[in-house]
């Protein structure tokens, strides 16, 4: 075969596989700033701040009391790496693999964080032998901590309560329902549970702490497999410093 051409077909494999390695992704069009909606929470805070003929401006602390009574939030995301994952288990031990992580949370980030929940472009085994026992091929959110004191090279573990449980709660488990039977072995889309202030996970994160997704599966035959997955943080939204030098600056000149 022509040199060339046996190398353009080589490279055509290699992009094939590659596709196939990266697998289907989560749409994430929806997780942009909604301009509309910054606009609109700027405009509420300032008539707030700044009043009206009929009534006085409120103070700081009350504009932004309002505003998280409004539910005005502000979404980030952090996205899981290129291609994919699989955690498969062997017996009843549980098998784990650490998938990705946020960010350290800084300070002010914690005294403003409303919300977490991860989602996940994944699957399972397919086949289900016994569907009333349950799903053994879940996600886990843990709260991990850093070690070390070298800031160049800082590795994260996860927390343990005094019992020794690790700080983590489960997201969510594969479907096994009869009516998904067909489609369980084929990736789609899973949303786990929203967790919020009150969760136990909660009062666990501290400056300076991480969350990781892990991956789990336990028992012969049960397979975790992920191509794409994604942690929703949403914080409360609060005007700028910048902003509300603008608003009271106006409402009180000097």
């Amino acid at each position: 075969m022509n040199p060339y051409r046996r190398n353009s077909v080589s490279s055509l494999f290699r992009l094939l596989r590659s596709r196939e390695d990266r697998g289907p992704h989560l749409d994430i069009g929806w997780a942009h700033p909604n301009p509309n909606a910054i606009w609109s929470y700027y405009t509420a805070a300032m008539a707030l701040a700044r009043g009206s003929p009929n009534r006085l401006g409120l103070p700081l602390e009350l504009v932004i009391y309002i505003c998280r009574l409004a539910d005005f939030e502000v979404q980030q995301i952090k996205r899981a790496p290129e291609g994919i994952r699989e955690v498969r288990a062997w017996g009843p031990i549980v098998s784990s693999r650490f998938w990705f992580q946020t960010e350290p949370f800084t300070k002010e980030m914690l005294s403003r964080l409303s919300s977490v929940q991860l989602i996940t472009m994944s699957h399972h085994q397919g086949s289900v032998d016994d569907r009333h026992a349950g799903s053994w091929s879940w996600f886990e959110v843990c709260v991990a901590r850093p070690v070390g004191q070298d800031p160049s090279q800082l590795k994260f573990e996860v927390k343990r309560r005094p019992n020794g449980d690790e700080v983590s709660h489960r997201s969510h488990s594969h479907p096994v329902g009869e009516e998904m039977a067909e489609c369980q072995g084929n990736f789609a889309v899973h949303s786990g549970l929203v967790s919020g202030p009150g969760d136990q996970l909660w009062g666990q994160i501290q400056e300076g702490d991480v969350l990781q997704v892990v991956m789990k599966a336990q028992f012969s035959g049960w397979l975790n497999v992920a191509s794409d997955g994604i942690l929703k943080i949403n914080t409360w939204w609060e005007p700028s410093p910048e902003m509300l030098k603008l608003i009271y600056n106006a409402v009180n000149p000097e």
